[in-house]
């Protein structure tokens, strides 16, 4: 018969996990202001910078989970 042992969480690990349990999933702070300008159409979106941020992200993503090229 195999046996399979489970650690449990030391304290330090408890504290993390109470941590990031009490960040918010939506940062309010950040999202009120951006739907305040898309309802009063005044949110505009730089192609430029939104190209580079698309770039940097992919390049930052390990090999194996980048989307396929044409190349």
């Amino acid at each position: 018969m195999d046996v399979v042992s489970l650690s449990t969480l030391t304290q330090e690990d408890s504290h993390y996990v109470e941590r990031m349990s009490q960040i918010p999933d939506i940062r309010q702070s950040r999202i009120t202001p951006i739907q305040r300008a898309i309802d009063s159409n005044s949110y505009v979106i730089s192609p430029e910078n939104l190209a580079n941020k698309l770039l940097q992200e992919l390049h930052s993503q390990p090999q194996e989970t980048r989307p396929p090229t044409d190349s």
